[in-house]
C-alpha cells in the first residue's frame, strides 16, 4: 500500500520559491515564465488514506520543514 504524505494543502510554486528564498536569506529574484504545454495548474497530495489507516496528521509546517531540511544539510545561502 502506498501513502501520500504531505500537508494536505496546496502550495503555489511561487509561495514555495518565497519560502526557500527567505530560508536561505537569498537576494535572488523570482522570475515567472509562461506556462508550458502539459504543465499542471494545481496539485495537492490526498493524505486521506494515511490519515485513516495510519492516524497520520501533519505536524510540521512547510516553511519550518524547509528550515529544518536546510539546517540538517548544513546549508548556507551560497550552497543552495
Amino acid at each position: 500500500v502506498a501513502y501520500n504524505i504531505g500537508t494536505g494543502s496546496e502550495t503555489a510554486i511561487h509561495e514555495l520559491a518565497e519560502i526557500i528564498k527567505n530560508a536561505t536569506a537569498s537576494n535572488s529574484s523570482i522570475v515567472h515564465g509562461d506556462p508550458r504545454q502539459g504543465d499542471i495548474q494545481g496539485s495537492c497530495a490526498d493524505i486521506s488514506r494515511a490519515v485513516s489507516s495510519l492516524g497520520y496528521a501533519p505536524q510540521v509546517a512547510l516553511d519550518d520543514g524547509i528550515e529544518r531540511l536546510l539546517t540538517s544539510y548544513g546549508a548556507s545561502p551560497s550552497t543552495v
